[in-house]
């Protein structure tokens, strides 16, 4: 009785081996392929994350959310320079700005702007400047140095050309062992000298001076008094 089944060869066995060999340098293929695909998707990912960080500028954001016409943001912060060198880190509660308005004004809640001098300034509200980084803090605006400087007024408002702070509207500030009232101050974040005018009251341990003009020396911790200045010397007890 002849055996069907055809005896395996020597060719056969090479062409079974050839086919498997085949197989699997598709599969092979087919992964790298798929690898290669995965790794094109991750960088374009990254790269586009990068964009988005790149095109958001110097904010950093907890939450955007869109009302109306505005963006609002949650506890945003921004960057700024000015052209001595100092910077400032300007922080809120929420800021708000026009969807159409891209690097103009934002509009913040409980804004507070630290210097790189050691200078606070917090105030109700406030407006920033993304164009010309000059930030306007409104409604009781106090100031706290980490040289002991303290400062309270009405207005007050980031100069980056100058690197000063300008308060305006019942300027109290507290220096050395003295204070001084004025309509008008100007403060230098990098510590120079302190220039107030208008309705002017100094009051030192010794003695209450008035004049029209000021200027407070950091370093020597002294006054010096311009127009129609006096002095009323308290008396010894």
């Amino acid at each position: 009785m002849n055996d069907a089944s055809s005896p395996l060869t020597a060719e056969t066995v090479q062409i079974a081996l050839a086919h498997k060999l085949q197989l699997r340098d598709e599969n092979v293929h087919r992964l790298r392929q798929g690898l290669i695909a995965l790794a094109a998707i991750s960088v374009i990912l990254f790269v586009g994350f990068l964009i988005f960080t790149a095109l958001s500028g110097n904010v950093n954001r907890s939450r955007d959310v869109v009302k109306g016409n505005d963006l609002v943001i949650e506890n945003p912060r921004f960057i700024g320079h000015s052209r001595k060198g100092g910077t400032v880190t300007v922080t809120a509660v929420q800021a708000k700005r026009a969807l159409g308005n891209v690097g103009g004004i934002v509009e913040l809640s409980k804004p507070k702007m630290t210097t790189s001098s050691g200078a606070e300034v917090y105030g109700d509200s406030g407006k920033w400047n993304q164009a010309t980084q000059e930030l306007s803090l409104e409604n009781q605006v106090v100031m706290i140095h980490k040289k002991g400087q303290r400062a309270s007024a009405q207005h007050a408002f980031w100069r980056p050309e100058t690197g000063t702070i300008e308060f305006l509207g019942g300027v109290i500030i507290t220096v050395g062992d003295g204070s001084a009232i004025s309509n008008r101050l100007n403060f230098d974040a990098n510590g120079g000298v302190i220039k107030g005018d208008g309705g002017v009251q100094i009051t030192l341990p010794f003695g209450v001076a008035n004049s029209e003009v000021y200027e407070y020396y950091p370093e020597t911790q002294r006054f010096k008094l311009r127009g129609n200045a006096k002095m009323i010397f308290k008396r010894r007890q």
